[in-house]
């Protein structure tokens, strides 16, 4: 069950974090990890800190953004910092910034961090990840098998589950969230891939749909911000980044989502495709002799906005295009068509009455 210290917050702006129980919420996407510290207060969970790092591997420099809310403004930090190589070193840089004596909020981490939840990906099949799940070593290894259905995704979101494993060895209980969970109301006509009975029931081929958390919590923000009860809310929700989506929402409930079985599906991002033929796959292996898995890899890691111009973090392509590249021009008005598309497809599904349609990042 869901632990009650995972209930609903408010933000305040003075609170003693050390003399507090502190929740450790990490979303590591492909490239970035977001995070914020709530402590746990008579008036209930406050958000006391948050920030992100981002380019990490990229090989340019990483970006780390904090803000210490129980300070004010002059409590934030924003700066570059070399050799983040990989999601274990952005990790170590977040217990870094959150004990530091001129930004931080707690004194040490391990003895004022309580309870950590991460945010993960892809649940599969399995119903028990329709919710919160605490993480022991069988729901690890359970996670590990689900690496082929999110090969972006799930190997950083491990890495960081091992090292807070390894720096709070069996004294703190971590929890994982997925991505699909918001979307297991999504019905049968939605969700269904036309193929054999045989791939659909025994190897699980379905839509399943990814930044549930996400839609998830602007959907409802959204709802409380127009004054709509959440369970009569009718929204278009767009997640948009390095990896983006769009969701179709009707009466609080996910009624479709752009990713599939994957989140290679969809829309245009930053390194995926999105939306292709699947024949292309076959063709690119007879004509270059690469392997499924090798192509896939591409379609993954090495299309999107970066195949079409470059760069695929959307503010250098918004530079370049105000500078004239004729690549980044073309790469935005692809993605900015693929959204208009999806955009149109939900506005026909909830019969257009829709109450807002929502952008996030």
């Amino acid at each position: 069950s869901t632990p009650s210290i995972l209930r609903e917050h408010k933000s305040m702006s003075s609170i003693d974090s050390a003399a507090s129980e502190n929740v450790l919420v990490l979303n590591a996407g492909s490239s970035s990890i977001k995070f914020k510290l709530f402590s746990l207060v008579l008036s209930g969970l406050v958000e006391v800190a948050e920030g992100q790092v981002d380019k990490i591997g990229e090989g340019k420099g990483s970006h780390l953004k904090f803000h210490n809310k129980t300070m004010g403004s002059e409590s934030k930090a924003d700066k570059m910092i070399e050799g983040i190589k990989n999601h274990h070193d952005a990790v170590e840089e977040i217990m870094k910034i959150l004990c530091d004596p001129l930004h931080g909020v707690i004194p040490d981490a391990q003895e004022h961090i309580h309870l950590i939840g991460h945010r993960w990906v892809h649940g599969g099949p399995n119903p028990r990840f329709h919710g919160p799940v605490r993480v022991d070593a069988e729901v690890l290894e359970e996670l590990r098998t689900l690496e082929p259905l999110a090969p972006l995704h799930i190997p950083p979101a491990l890495m960081t589950i091992d090292v807070t494993s390894r720096l709070f060895p069996g004294n703190v209980d971590q929890y994982v969230v997925c991505d699909t969970a918001f979307h297991s109301s999504i019905p049968a006509h939605a969700y269904a891939y036309a193929v054999p009975a045989e791939w659909r029931d025994k190897y699980h081929l379905r839509r399943y749909g990814f930044h549930g958390t996400s839609h998830l919590y602007v959907g409802k923000l959204a709802a409380q911000t127009l004054g709509i009860e959440w369970n009569q809310a009718r929204l278009i929700t767009l997640h948009l980044g390095n990896g983006s989506s769009a969701t179709c929402i009707r009466d609080g409930l996910s009624i479709d989502t752009s990713m599939g079985f994957t989140p290679l599906d969809g829309l245009v991002m930053g390194t995926r495709c999105g939306n292709i033929d699947p024949s292309c796959v076959e063709y690119v292996c007879r004509a270059t002799g690469q392997t499924a898995q090798q192509v896939t890899r591409t379609l993954n890691s090495g299309s999107g906005l970066r195949a079409l111009c470059g760069p695929n973090d959307l503010r250098d392509i918004l530079d370049r295009v105000d500078s004239g590249d004729p690549d980044s021009k073309l790469a935005l008005d692809v993605l900015c068509y693929s959204i208009s598309k999806y955009v149109a497809q939900y506005y026909v599904a909830l019969e257009g009455k829709v109450d807002a349609i929502v952008f996030t990042g």
